[in-house]
């Protein structure tokens, strides 16, 4: 998709999943970027299968159909229903992403075990998310736990060291 951005221009997204369910609406000048954001954020959008957009001219039109489409289309993961003025957060339905966690963490693991990752080596969150099949919050996520069971540690940008084998 091209960028339609003119100041002020304002897009309307929606995402949906493979059967038409609509997972989530949101704004944004540049819809392409906000979905690399929510790539690497939304433990969610592995279950993207289909992208739309609606262009207005204002922001405040933008957001009057964001309005509407969340309190009428009541997306999956939106995670503010905007009831009468104002924001009201409302729980919504979230994903449980523990099977994903697991599965990242006994990767980790057995590439440790089986001397595959060393002591002082180094492993990239997104590439096992990747490799896994989940999303990369959800790849962080577990890589974070080994964190705290001091198996690995944190160098920054998504990258990891091992402690020790």
């Amino acid at each position: 998709m091209t960028s339609n951005h003119s100041p002020g221009r304002t897009a309307l997204y929606r995402l949906w999943d493979a059967k038409g369910a609509l997972l989530y609406a949101g704004i944004s000048h540049y819809p392409e970027a906000r979905w690399t954001q929510h790539a690497m954020q939304k433990k969610w959008w592995h279950l993207v299968a289909a992208k739309t957009v609606e262009w207005f001219d204002t922001r405040e039109q933008a957001k009057e159909a964001e309005v509407r489409a969340s309190r009428e289309e009541r997306p999956r993961y939106d995670q503010t229903a905007r009831l009468g003025k104002g924001q009201h957060t409302v729980p919504r339905l979230r994903i449980d992403d523990s099977a994903g966690r697991d599965a990242v963490r006994s990767h980790v693991l057995a590439e440790i075990e089986a001397g595959r990752l060393q002591a002082g080596g180094s492993i990239k969150s997104s590439r096992v998310a990747r490799a896994l099949d989940v999303a990369p919050a959800t790849a962080r996520d577990a890589f974070l736990g080994l964190v705290r069971e001091r198996r690995l540690d944190e160098k920054g940008g998504g990258w990891f060291r091992v402690l020790a084998a």
